[in-house]
Parts: structure tokens; sequence; C-alpha cells
């Protein structure tokens, strides 16, 4: 048992109406039959994924390989950057591991929006992210052995 009043108080112009029950009638959405949005991408598995051709499916299944593959390759970039001086802070390191991270999940989730609509090629930027920052970690890690040392004392002394 309700009122609806509608129209403006300036032109008091108003429509009233009462009712005891209000329903709306929601019309489902209808999807053409070469439409995407079909398929939700998400929910299927990673071999159905691979073998689905459409953009949102290949930018999706780079993006779970991208997740299963940034587990090591985080734990891997972040093994010389846990290391500390004893004048430095415990947490002088944590800056730019956070930094690493976040432009690698920004430039990540960047091309999955990107490939989904077909602007990319996923495959080809999803491997450049990971060998660039699998690079990255290599020079990270090697840094500071016996070998490069030498080698930036030999550069630094010329």
């Amino acid at each position: 048992d309700a009122n609806r009043y509608e129209g403006t108080a300036q032109l008091k112009d108003f429509r009233i109406s009462n009712f005891h029950n209000y329903m709306g009638i929601i019309k489902p959405k209808e999807l053409d039959s070469n439409s995407d949005e079909k398929i939700d991408v998400q929910q299927l598995s990673l071999t159905d994924l691979y073998k689905t051709k459409t953009p949102k499916a290949e930018a999706e299944f780079y993006w779970r390989l991208t997740l299963i593959i940034s587990v090591p390759l985080m734990a891997f970039l972040v093994i010389p950057l846990s290391v500390s001086n004893p004048r430095q802070g415990r947490l002088a390191q944590i800056l730019p591991a956070l930094l690493l991270y976040l432009v690698y999940f920004l430039l990540a989730s960047s091309i999955k929006a990107n490939a989904g609509k077909g602007r990319l090629d996923p495959a080809l930027w999803f491997y450049i992210i990971n060998l660039g920052y699998f690079i990255l970690a290599i020079i990270l890690n090697c840094w500071d052995n016996l070998f490069m040392r030498k080698l930036r004392l030999k550069y630094i002394a010329s």
C-alpha cells in the first residue's frame, strides 16, 4: 500500500499512482549467436581456453599462465632485494620490490584488458613481460657475485 508521485514541483504537474503491489518486468539480455559474450571465459578450464580462439579466451589463457609464472618469478626477483645492510633499515628494500611487483601486475592486467578487446597479441606481450622480468631477476641475482664485482671494478678504474 503505497503512493508514487511523478512530476516537478515547479510546474505543479504531478501524476499520482496508488498501488498495493509494485512489480517490474526485467527482460533477459538477448545475445547474438556470433557474440563473444555467450562464453564466460573466466569459467572455462585452461585446456578449454587454449582450444577457444577468441581474443577474450586468449587473453584469459595467457593471464592465467602469467599468474602461475609470477609466483616463482617474483620469489626469484626478491632474493637480491631482501639483502640489507646493517646500517640500512630492514625495510630499505621493500619499496623497490613493491614497485617492481606493482609494475608487473599493472602491465599484465592492462595487456589482458587490451588483448581481450583484440588490440594486442597476448602471446607476444605476456612473453615479453615475463622474459623481461626474468632477465631483470638474473641481473639482480648476479649483481653481487665475484665476476660482476671484478667487471664493475674494471670499468670504474678505466
